[in-house]
């Protein structure tokens, strides 16, 4: 896919993606990364997916990618394992892991990615389904240098916890998703009273993990739509 976004003059920057069960469509969303902004470093945020994921990201540091893998599990399954999860048990194991835990690790990853040379003093994430989740609740959290999150089709956070956010969000969500839609609207009233930057867009059509399901027309068009928007949002946010 063509990014049709004009090429800005940036610095060298991290972009962490939180992944779940992205096997397929990890390699896709770094290269196009990759074409369209070569000056960033990628850290891969993967949550023990049982369809390899992991791997995936490992193949992506040997093509030259700063990839990390974190298992962000390893609290709640009694630490470290090479044991592959099941996908029932992964996501019983994900709905147990904590926000601040969650956090935690997105950011001691950050962290590193910030420490390496290349980098510099601004890193963004972007999610999909948990990870979109995850993102929104990063920008809650609001770690230093944190430059701005892409949510896809995640949940927003609890309401009270919004006035915390200080880097813009931009949301991607697809029309045919009515449990994650509902957070929407009181999450973009109240980041509007607070004179937050929350843009999103919902892609008519659209389900749950467009990005994932790009055989499906509506998905395929949303996906040409929205990964454009989100090298253009990290273009202005983490230079």
């Amino acid at each position: 896919m063509t990014n049709p976004v004009a090429r800005l003059p940036i610095g060298k920057i991290v972009v962490l993606i939180p992944t779940y069960n992205e096997r397929d469509n990890l390699p896709q969303t770094v290269s196009r990364l990759r074409a369209a902004v070569p000056e960033a470093d990628v850290v891969v945020l993967d949550d023990s997916s049982p369809d390899g994921t992991g791997a995936v990201a490992d193949q992506l540091a040997a093509d030259g990618f700063i990839a990390v893998a974190p298992d962000l599990l390893s609290r709640v399954r009694g630490g470290p394992s090479a044991d592959e999860l099941k996908s029932d048990s992964a996501t019983k194991l994900i709905r147990s892991v904590t926000v601040a835990e969650m956090n935690k690790g997105v950011f001691a990853a950050a962290q590193y990615g910030l420490s390496l040379p290349a980098a510099t003093k601004k890193y963004g994430v972007v999610g999909y389904c948990w990870g979109g989740s995850a993102t929104f609740n990063h920008a809650v959290f609001n770690g230093k240098s944190f430059g701005g999150g892409v949510v896809y089709y995640g949940t927003s956070p609890v309401k009270d916890s919004l006035p915390r956010i200080q880097a813009p969000i931009l949301g991607l969500y697809g029309g045919n998703d009515a449990r994650v839609n509902a957070t929407i609207g009181w999450a973009d009233t109240t980041m509007q009273a607070l004179k937050k930057s929350y843009a999103y867009k919902i892609f008519d059509g659209a389900g749950h993990g467009f990005l994932r399901a790009q055989d499906q027309p509506a998905n395929l068009e949303a996906a040409k739509q929205a990964w454009p928007m989100t090298i253009s949002f990290f273009r202005a946010n983490l230079r």
